[in-house]
């Protein structure tokens, strides 16, 4: 929850064995949880109430170990029925896999192999959107993600040619999954970046741009593989007459270049200069 990590485990079906199946993967991959949020659903509730049977049918000395069960236990809370919008972090995540992955996918047919590889690859996806600079070094040019916490790295995903205009009616198995990943990446990436470019009010108030700025580059024609987003830094800021900053210098890893604010998404937890009050005629960005 503090890190917007996340994990797409594939289910077979509805069932509480298939989800007590889904989280038994998920702790062997991930480890185990100290606590679980979720729905008040009836398969959280049945996954719930059968590992509560099965830890008190155990035999086990639970004298020895209470104290340690306390530290190891899993506490599972549950929001109130019917008001979903009491898990609304972990909601806006299901919205930006489901969202895209259905305009992606559409009506096509996948296995259960092919599916979950498609997932891990929305997966990595999402887990590569850039959070904050991990340093205030100019010439640092990564980005702190969410996979920084899960693997203590950037993720990673093979390095192939991204192709959004292949055909898909026509490919099969892996070629397939490859297209619908491609195409999943571009929607995605250019949503993401969307949101930290939205436009308030000029009569609001709004920061200047300032150097060590860490910003990411909005060009839609760049077609990146997978997790590579074109970040950079504020190396030199031009101030109008009116002191509003529209144009800055940014260095990347291939050069600096001179671009307008307007194709820059400031990353939203970078530090930046007090406000600065606009004019209610102001046509800055």
């Amino acid at each position: 929850m503090s890190t917007k990590a996340i994990h797409l485990e594939l289910a077979g079906d509805l069932s509480t064995v298939s989800f007590l199946g889904a989280l038994t993967r998920f702790v062997g991959r991930r480890g185990r949880p100290v606590e679980i949020w979720s729905d008040n659903r009836t398969i959280f509730r049945g996954a719930c109430h059968e590992l509560q049977r099965l830890l008190k049918a155990a035999d086990i000395d639970w004298g020895l170990i209470k104290g340690h069960l306390a530290l190891e236990g899993i506490v599972w809370n549950f929001i109130p029925p019917s008001a979903p919008y009491f898990g609304g972090l972990w909601e806006a995540g299901v919205k930006s896999i489901k969202m895209h992955l259905h305009c992606v996918a559409g009506p096509r047919r996948l296995t259960y192999e092919e599916f979950s590889t498609l997932l891990v690859s929305v997966e990595a996806v999402l887990n590569s959107r850039p959070l904050a600079p991990p340093s205030g070094d100019l010439s640092d040019l990564d980005a702190l993600t969410s996979s920084h916490f899960l693997i203590g790295t950037s993720s990673t995903s093979l390095a192939q040619p991204v192709d959004p205009a292949v055909n898909l009616e026509h490919s099969t198995h892996w070629d397939l999954v490859k297209g619908m990943r491609d195409r999943y990446w571009v929607r995605c990436s250019r949503e993401y970046l969307n949101t930290l470019l939205q436009r308030l009010k000029w009569r609001r108030l709004q920061p200047n741009f300032r150097v060590g700025d860490f910003v990411v580059i909005v060009d839609a024609s760049l077609l990146r593989p997978h997790g590579q987003w074109p970040m950079g830094r504020v190396v030199a800021v031009y101030p109008g007459a009116d002191g509003l900053v529209r144009t800055v210098t940014v260095r990347t890893a291939t050069g600096e270049y001179m671009r307008p604010i307007v194709k820059l998404a400031r990353l939203p937890l970078t530090a930046s200069s007090p406000d600065v009050a606009l004019p209610a005629d102001s046509t800055a960005a």
